[in-house]
């Protein structure tokens, strides 16, 4: 212990935290190790990325170095980052602000001169969301990382596959893969590393297959039902209203839950021709109520005359009970059509 006090000393005499490694002639390059540690959030309304990672960073500080010789039972020692130059790296896309981060845990140093520190840290990015085949979506974030007056480099250790271990993975998404990559941007008389990660990210779509989707679809063939209910029995109405008004609740939650953009999904299409069907089961069905009482919009069709038809008279025109025969005839097919449209409303999540 006295041993490592007295290489603290020695090394930090008149060591200065304030200027970096680098040099007129040589820039210091940084080593970067990314291991994602948890996926917390994807939300599409505001279209934040949320996650949890460590970064493992190493460089070369000669100033930091000590000889064996002279203390040959310390290889290496610990010390605070406050005390010590420190990297810092800036994410050009938070989603907040555009950030800088520092090392936050203790340094380790090895007698060469070689420094390792860690950051552990939990980050929020700007992901733009493509949300055209919600809920069967794939989506691509990414999170990048530069700095000034050092260059980057990625690398890849062992401490990747110790977070690998305890990656804890979103109930919502699937991590399909994540790539490192590095991009050299070019200015006048300077130019940087931009390390990129990218996160291909997979929704778990059974949540909404089940919630959503197939009782949507129950509801949709409920509509063509209606037509196999007596017109006698008075609840015709009724009975598609309330089928329009839980369309109608599930469209709401579909929009609450996207981001407002261009890109409508596939699930928006489905809940609206799911609108539209009912919405053309009710006017389907005023009609045959319609006809059936021989008042109303249907009448007007018909004419004035028609208007003063005693029921006897339309008993005369239509004797053996054919009226009943036609009309029975008549919403079979309405039911048989609309079975067809909520089939056919299911192929927007095929095309």
């Amino acid at each position: 212990m006295d041993s490592k006090h007295a290489v603290i000393r020695r090394i930090l005499g008149n060591y200065s935290s304030v200027s970096s490694p680098s040099s007129e002639s040589s820039v210091t390059t940084i080593n970067v190790t990314f291991a994602p540690i948890a996926i917390l959030d994807l939300v599409e309304a505001t279209q934040v990325f949320t996650f949890s990672a460590g970064l493992k960073l190493e460089w070369f500080d000669s100033r930091l170095s000590w000889d064996l010789d002279e203390f040959p039972s310390v290889y290496t020692i610990d010390v605070h980052p406050d005390v010590l130059w420190t990297p810092s790296l800036i994410i050009p896309n938070g989603a907040d602000r555009i950030s800088d981060i520092k090392v936050n845990l203790p340094l380790m140093i090895d007698h060469t001169g070689r420094v390792k520190g860690f950051i552990t840290e939990v980050f929020k990015t700007n992901c733009y969301i493509d949300t055209t085949n919600y809920p069967f979506d794939h989506q691509e974030c990414h999170i990048g990382l530069f700095s000034l007056g050092e260059s980057l480099a990625t690398s890849q250790d062992d401490i990747f596959d110790m977070f690998q271990m305890y990656f804890t993975g979103s109930t919502e998404w699937d991590v399909v893969n994540v790539t490192i990559s590095e991009k050299t941007i070019a200015e006048k008389n300077y130019s940087y590393t931009l390390i990129d990660v990218a996160f291909v990210l997979k929704r778990h779509s059974i949540f909404y297959v089940l919630n959503v989707i197939f009782p949507m679809t129950l509801l949709s063939f409920m509509n063509a039902f209606v037509f196999l209910l007596p017109v006698e029995s008075g609840e015709k109405i009724s009975y598609l209203l309330s089928i329009f008004v839980s369309v109608s609740v599930f469209l709401n939650f579909a929009n609450d839950s996207l981001s407002k953009s261009s890109n409508v999904s596939r699930m928006t299409y489905f809940l609206v021709s799911m609108l539209a069907e009912s919405f053309l089961a009710l006017i389907a069905t005023l009609i045959i109520l319609n006809r059936h009482h021989g008042v109303g919009l249907a009448s007007t069709f018909k004419g004035r005359r028609s208007i003063g038809v005693s029921v006897e008279d339309k008993a005369e025109r239509n004797p053996g009970g054919q009226t009943m025969e036609i009309k029975g005839k008549k919403e079979r097919i309405l039911f048989f059509f609309f079975i067809i449209m909520s089939i056919s409303s299911l192929c927007v999540f095929l095309l």
